[in-house]
């Protein structure tokens, strides 16, 4: 058997302000820790992942119903109970978009949501029915930070407006001194002075 290692953490965001003459501007650049520690640990015989510290993969299905996937040889679950360790550790999303979220069947998947749900917590890659599991999930860090889940592209973008399109409907995010801080394939993250946020078909 392996050793496997989860590395939780070691990412964060620069900020840089740029001042000329009257003008200044900042740019941003996400930025991750992990490298060497987990080329050290591969190379001594561990398997690692890697969990950047705005990230939870919810692996296990929140239920006591169900009957195990027959055609798995190992499925997972816990107590809807223990819910409060993710909010002991601040996690405020997560995805459900993963090999082991149907291990139970489709109620301890429903058990799943309504246990986030009543958390707090939110979720994205599945859902109740389709439009949710679809959904892009937009979380917003007073007025100058907005991470989006689910995006599919960016339409436009200027230090005024930035317009992504999600699988659903269209986003715009309005305000001022508007960057896009990072975006990889199914999530980005907006910093700025954000008046705004509309939703269009």
């Amino acid at each position: 058997m392996s050793k496997k290692v989860l590395l939780a953490g070691e990412s964060w965001m620069s900020y840089t302000t740029h001042v000329k003459g009257f003008d200044s501007f900042y740019t941003s650049t996400y930025e991750t820790g992990e490298k060497w520690l987990k080329a050290a640990l591969e190379a001594g015989g561990y398997e690692v992942t890697f969990l950047p510290n705005h990230l939870a993969n919810e692996e296990f299905p929140f239920s006591t119903r169900g009957t195990p996937a027959e055609d798995k040889q190992f499925t997972f679950r816990v107590a809807p109970s223990t819910i409060f360790v993710f909010k002991e550790l601040g996690i405020n999303i997560v995805t459900l978009a993963n090999n082991h979220a149907m291990d139970y069947g489709t109620d301890a998947l429903l058990d799943t949501c309504d246990t986030l749900d009543k958390a707090g917590i939110r979720r994205v890659g599945a859902g109740k029915n389709l439009d949710e599991a679809k959904a892009p999930v937009i979380l917003g860090c007073g007025n100058h930070r907005l991470c989006i889940e689910n995006y599919r592209s960016i339409i436009e973008y200027t230090e005024e407006l930035i317009k992504v399109q999600t699988k659903q409907r269209k986003i715009y995010i309005r305000g001022n001194k508007l960057v896009i801080a990072y975006f990889r394939e199914d999530e980005m993250c907006v910093l700025g002075n954000i008046d705004s946020i509309e939703y269009h078909r």
